[in-house]
C-alpha cells in the first residue's frame, strides 16, 4: 500500500496541520487505499507517519468520526465505516424502492417545487422547446436518516399541470405519475463525478465527490415524462447500474474529481 507521508516543508501555510493530515486520508479511503470495514494505522504510527504529535492525530480522527467517513472502538482502534447503501439504479426502481432493496430506511423531504420554463438538458430530454414551462421537485433522500441524495425532477407541465398537489397527496413520484396513468420507467442515465459545492457540503457534511446522476424516464409508449437530475454522496452512496433489456443506453462520463 502506498501511503503519503506529510513533510513539514510540504504543509500547506494557512491550513491547519489537522486538518491537511485528515484530507490526505480522507483520498486513501476514497481511492480505495483503506476500504470499508479496514482498521487505520495506530495513533502513534500515524503521527510517526506524518510528523505530527498525538494530539494532532486525536484531533484529526474526531473530524473523520464527526463527519461519519470512520468509527473509533475503545480499544481497538479507528475503522472505516462500513454501512454505505447499496444503490440499485434499474429501469424500473426510484429512491424508496432503491434504499429498500439497499437494506436501510427511506425518507423524503421536499424542500422546493414549482414551475420554471425548461432549458439546456431539461428541454433536451422532454423533447420541448426552450421557454416551455416545466414542472419541478427539490428534495432530499435519506436512508436510516443520512442525507444521501439531493435531487430535482422536472415535468412537462401540458401534460402534468397538477403534478405538485398529486404528488403532495400521494407522496411520491410514482404514485403521482400512476394517478395520471403513467407507468414510468428509467430509460437512460448519465454519471459524472465532481467535488461538492458550498450546498451539497452543507446537506451531506461530507467532504467526498458528488456522483452527479442524470436520469431519462419514459412512459409506456416510450415518452419522456420526467427528468432526474440527482447528487449523491459517495461516501455513503455506491451504485449498482443493472443492466437488462428494458435500458436502451447507459451513458457513463467520470470527471476527474481532483481537478
Amino acid at each position: 500500500m502506498s501511503t503519503q507521508s506529510l513533510p513539514v516543508h510540504e504543509r500547506r501555510k494557512g491550513t491547519a496541520v489537522w486538518k491537511q493530515v485528515e484530507q490526505v486520508l480522507i483520498g486513501e479511503i476514497w481511492s480505495g487505499q483503506f476500504v470499508p470495514g479496514d482498521k487505520l494505522p495506530s495513533e502513534a504510527a500515524l503521527a510517526e507517519r506524518f510528523g505530527v504529535n498525538r494530539h494532532t492525530i486525536r484531533r484529526t480522527l474526531a473530524e473523520l468520526v464527526s463527519n461519519k467517513i470512520v468509527r473509533v472502538e475503545n480499544g481497538r482502534g479507528a475503522f472505516v465505516r462500513q454501512d454505505v447503501l447499496n444503490y440499485q439504479l434499474a429501469s424500473s426502481t426510484r429512491f424508496w424502492e432503491a434504499v429498500a432493496l439497499g437494506g436501510q430506511s427511506p425518507s423524503v423531504e421536499l424542500i422546493s417545487s414549482g414551475v420554471a420554463p425548461a432549458s439546456g438538458a431539461v428541454a433536451h430530454v422532454l423533447q420541448i422547446d426552450d421557454g416551455i414551462p416545466t414542472v419541478f421537485l427539490d428534495s432530499i433522500g435519506r436512508a436510516n436518516g443520512e442525507p444521501v441524495l439531493i435531487a430535482r425532477h422536472s415535468f412537462p407541465m401540458d401534460r402534468f399541470p397538477d403534478l405538485i398537489e398529486r404528488y403532495q397527496t400521494e407522496g411520491s413520484i410514482r404514485a403521482a405519475l400512476l394517478s395520471y396513468g403513467v407507468h414510468s420507467k428509467r430509460q437512460r442515465v448519465r454519471v459524472m463525478a465532481r467535488m461538492p459545492d458550498q450546498e451539497e457540503t452543507e446537506v451531506f457534511g461530507l467532504p467526498h465527490p458528488i456522483l452527479v446522476v442524470e436520469s431519462t424516464y419514459v412512459d409506456q409508449a416510450g415518452a419522456p415524462v420526467d427528468f432526474g437530475a440527482s447528487r449523491y454522496a459517495s461516501g455513503r452512496v455506491q451504485l449498482d447500474i443493472e443492466l437488462d433489456e428494458s435500458v436502451r443506453n447507459i451513458g457513463a462520463e467520470v470527471v476527474n474529481p481532483k481537478r
